[in-house]
């Protein structure tokens, strides 16, 4: 404000003005927000307007700024403007302020607008098969990991590729930046991997996470420890070897068991999830339902591989194969021979010494010793409150396969193991004490060393069906006993109740002797007085 006093002898006289002084605006620049101002095509970009004085402050008064895009020129009072570029290219960005001062034009400013990486998805193959569609992946193998973009853009010529992958998410175990959208890569161990992806260029990038599991293949499947021949309804257990590629295999595997062609024949057993020991060694189970002979199919596999092992079997029935009770003595043992490690020593023993005798594999005998009521030994039916528990060995003798020659021998081998038992001469020692095998007492039906289940005899072999009718003629005899015997009593049972139904309904004659009458004149037998009644009714009584 500039203040202006006049005066004379007279009189004096004020007057006032308001004077705004403003700075010198010298240049303008052009800022824009992206890194040497390359902009994503169709993202909306803010420009900013930045003075320069001559002074150094803002104060230039009134300012209108005068934008020009592309050839369309957009005024506006304030320093910045928003603006969206469609197409690809580079563009010439003008900015003309306006002050009170004058006009000033800013610096030549250059936009350069380009299209950022497109969204996209990764896919794995080996030697251009594609893999991994299930989220697994095989160990030690050259995978193709390509990233592709989605939809119909495609990636710009100067975009890159950062690829990390991790194991057990948390060991780094790869990281690198190339402008190629494949990486070719071997996982090392099986479990668990996260890969992370991002393509990038001058305008922007985006990323991917995804994570699969990796399995070992399965390269070969040895089986061991499966006996030649097995019996009917046992339990079959067997050891299977699994090597890989490389190694030997240490992840998880399923299996699942046929008695011939996979998915073409009776299913024995399965289990889906099976970790390998150290020694990549893995024990399965299952049950000889399926008798005779035939290759048995082992299928193990996983989700990146398969491999089926052929196995030949035999499984016996009940008149392929011997089964001998042996009763042995215990009146001269101790009480130790009740506790499982003194019977677990004889089984071995009886199993080395018969195997011995009769010249035989050790597969081909199967020893089971253990105590049993003395009823359920000599085949009784019930077993009696007296019975004791007695000391029993169940020898079970395999042929060496199915055929008429080796079915006969273990006949033989049975017969003769019954004969040398009832004669005493089959004794054996445990810890220092002789275990005798106790004689065949008179009575069939307590025999001490019997063939629960024998081998086919000659009249077993000449019935095609080789099925025993004998039992089930007793049990029909039996049956049909009890059915008439039934019918007896309810038969007698119904005649009673008839009878005493009629008599209910009728009225009887009774006895009485009554004191206040004379009886009739009769004549009485000597030594049988007549007795006196009274008829109370006349109709008959049946």
């Amino acid at each position: 404000i500039v203040s202006l006093r006049a005066t004379n002898t007279l009189e004096e006289g004020l007057a006032s003005i308001h004077i705004s002084v403003y700075d010198v605006l010298e240049s303008v620049e052009i800022v824009s927000p992206y890194s040497h101002s390359i902009v994503p095509i169709n993202t909306p970009v803010t420009l900013h307007a930045n003075f320069t004085t001559k002074y150094g402050t803002k104060y230039l008064g009134f300012l209108s700024y005068q934008w020009t895009f592309e050839g369309t020129t957009v005024t506006r009072e304030v320093e910045y403007i928003t603006h969206v570029f469609t197409s690809i290219g580079i563009f010439n960005v003008n900015l003309n302020v306006s002050y009170i001062g004058g006009v000033v034009q800013s610096l030549p400013h250059t936009i350069t607008v380009e299209k950022i990486p497109p969204e996209f998805e990764l896919s794995t193959s080996i030697d251009s098969v594609t893999i991994g569609r299930n989220g697994f992946l095989p160990v030690g193998e050259d995978i193709d990991f390509a990233v592709s973009p989605l939809g119909d853009e495609a990636f710009t010529e100067d975009t890159l590729f950062h690829w990390r992958i991790y194991f057990d998410n948390s060991t780094h175990i790869y990281d690198n930046t190339t402008d190629d959208n494949h990486l070719t890569f071997s996982l090392p161990l099986w479990g668990k991997y996260s890969i992370i992806i991002a393509s990038y260029n001058v305008a922007g990038g985006v990323s991917l996470l995804t994570s699969f599991l990796a399995e070992e293949i399965i390269d070969e499947v040895t089986v061991a420890h499966i006996l030649p021949v097995y019996i009917e309804n046992s339990m079959i257990i067997a050891h299977l070897t699994i090597a890989s590629v490389n190694t030997r295999y240490t992840g998880p595997l399923a299996v699942e068991v046929w008695s011939g062609p996979v998915d073409g024949s009776t299913h024995l057993g399965s289990n889906q999830y099976v970790l390998c020991d150290k020694e990549s060694r893995v024990e399965i189970s299952f049950p000889a339902v399926v008798t005779g002979t035939y290759n048995l199919s082992i299928y193990v596999y996983n989700n990146v591989s398969t491999k089926t092992v052929q196995q030949p079997i035999m499984v016996a029935i009940s008149r392929q194969y011997g089964h001998v009770r042996l009763i042995f003595q215990t009146t001269s043992l101790d009480s130790n021979y009740h506790t499982y490690e003194w019977q677990k020593e004889l089984q071995m023993i009886v199993h080395d010494k018969l195997q011995t005798m009769f010249n035989l594999s050790s597969w081909q005998f199967e020893v089971n010793v253990t105590e049993e009521y003395n009823s359920t030994s000599t085949d009784m039916i019930k077993k009696r409150n007296h019975d004791e528990k007695i000391l029993t060995a169940h020898v079970f003798i395999l042929p060496v396969d199915l055929s008429t020659t080796a079915i006969n021998n273990v006949e033989s081998i049975s017969d003769d193991l019954i004969t040398q038992a009832n004669s005493g001469q089959l004794k054996f020692t445990v810890n220092g004490s002789i275990v005798a095998v106790k004689t065949l007492p008179t009575s069939p039906m307590s025999s001490c060393v019997t063939t629960c289940t024998p081998v086919s005899s000659s009249a077993a072999r000449n019935n095609k069906s080789g099925f025993n009718y004998f039992p089930l003629a007793i049990g029909v005899g039996i049956g049909v006993f009890v059915l008439i015997l039934t019918a007896i009593i309810i038969a007698v049972g119904i005649a009673c109740w008839r009878k005493k139904r009629h008599l209910s309904q009728s009225e009887y004659m009774y006895l009485t002797n009554p004191q206040d009458e004379e009886p009739e004149d009769h004549e009485e037998d000597e030594g049988h007085p007549m007795s006196t009644f009274q008829v109370v009714s006349t109709d008959e009584v049946d």
